[in-house]
């Protein structure tokens, strides 16, 4: 090797070792910060994810950090103490991106932790629930965000048009219950599939997303639907997703029974009945897909006065409660988000939240009801509970 040579082949080794080095350097400097956040999220009681997200099987994981990178919402998880950890849990919001990009499948996406359970239904592989016929998806089997409702809606009714048998006289092959992401993602998929179906919706078009406030933004990603095509993109209001929901309908031929409850189910695999109210009837089916959502029955406060007119749980327009005093209840995203619209309106809003903080929403809510209640837009109830509503007033009851 003459001298020249000898010289590229060192000064090529010097590069890369400093590479090396620097990247040692830079993961060394990133563990920490993710040390440091992790703790401080534990401390402040944030570190309790709020709906689907990944858990890393450490015997697994090669810390490839792939997992890291891919995620849409930013640094989620990151690395403490050599392990993938989930640090930022409270702004998982379940894309599962970071399972499907892990490249040895140590990544496994759960809904509910040891500390905070949550009341799902036990559904296979194939969405199957414990009754067999009965076909969970969506956002009552864990799958909130509308990317993987629709993948689950369209994934299950695969399974079930490879099945051999198909209805006989007076049935359908299946009977969808919602017409949300999930329920008509189904619908399109049962059409491609050529199996014959209906769609039960109680209320509208859309499902919960129907009565989302005026403009008020979700998030999603692209999904190739059958017979639809590329749906989605990374933030739409509900205005576009209900419009793209309508093309969906009439580009699939699909006719939404709109009013119609189901009430109950009688039969057996391939065999069922569901009784509804409504003018659908009963309905004769082989096989159930439930994609009602979770948010059908409202949560409430169990106080005196809640029955009264003047409380609602869902928020349309803002607009309408221009130069009134509202309260609205809760520390998720849904309240801050209702806050922030009707302090936009014109309304005086006071927010009211059992927590000492705001640790459930997400950063960019909090910041913003931060904000103007610094500005003296918006009052901050913390650590109360409502204790009763009257005619023209609220009774809270504050933390000590």
């Amino acid at each position: 090797m003459d001298l020249g040579t000898t010289s590229l082949v060192a000064t090529s080794l010097g590069a890369a070792g400093a590479f090396a080095v620097g990247a040692v350097a830079r993961r060394a400097l990133r563990s920490r910060a993710d040390a440091r956040a992790h703790a401080e999220n534990v401390a402040r009681r944030r570190d309790l994810p709020r709906s689907l997200h990944p858990v890393v099987d450490t015997d697994v994981c090669i810390g490839s950090l792939a997992c890291i990178k891919s995620c849409p919402e930013g640094d989620i998880l990151g690395v403490v103490g050599g392990t993938t950890t989930l640090v930022h849990a409270d702004h998982c919001i379940g894309h599962g991106r970071c399972a499907a990009e892990c490249p040895v499948q140590a990544i496994q996406l759960v809904f509910g932790t040891e500390r905070r359970g949550v009341d799902l239904p036990e559904i296979d592989e194939f969405f199957e629930a414990s009754r067999p016929g009965v076909h969970v998806v969506g956002e009552l089997g864990g799958m909130g965000l509308i990317k993987n409702a629709m993948r689950q809606g369209i994934e299950c009714v695969e399974y079930l048009a490879a099945l051999p048998e198909r209805a006989v006289a007076g049935q359908v092959d299946l009977a969808i219950v919602g017409a949300g992401p999930a329920g008509l993602a189904a619908a399109l998929a049962a059409r491609h599939a050529g199996l014959s179906f209906r769609v039960l919706e109680q209320d509208t078009v859309g499902g919960t997303v129907a009565h989302y406030p005026r403009q008020k933004l979700v998030m999603s990603e692209v999904v190739e639907l059958p017979l639809f095509g590329p749906f989605g993109k990374k933030r739409l209001s509900k205005e576009e997703l209900l419009s793209s929901f309508q093309r969906m309908v009439a580009k699939g031929g699909i006719a939404v029974e709109e009013g119609v409850r189901m009430a109950g189910l009688e039969g057996e695999d391939g065999a069922f009945e569901l009784l509804t109210e409504g003018s659908a009837g009963r309905v004769r089916a082989r096989k159930v897909l439930l994609a009602v959502g979770r948010r059908g029955t409202p949560r409430k406060l169990g106080v005196p006065g809640e029955e009264a007119e003047k409380v609602t749980y869902r928020l349309a327009d803002p607009a309408q409660y221009q130069d009134r005093d509202v309260l609205v209840v809760g520390g998720g995203d849904s309240a801050l988000e209702a806050a922030r619209a009707l302090s936009s309106a014109g309304a005086r809003v006071t927010l009211s939240y059992r927590g000492a903080a705001l640790g459930k929403a997400r950063a960019e809510n909090r910041a913003a009801v931060e904000a103007l209640a610094r500005a003296g837009s918006l009052r901050l109830a913390l650590a109360s509970q409502v204790r009763s509503i009257a005619a023209r007033e609220v009774v809270l009851a504050l933390a000590e």
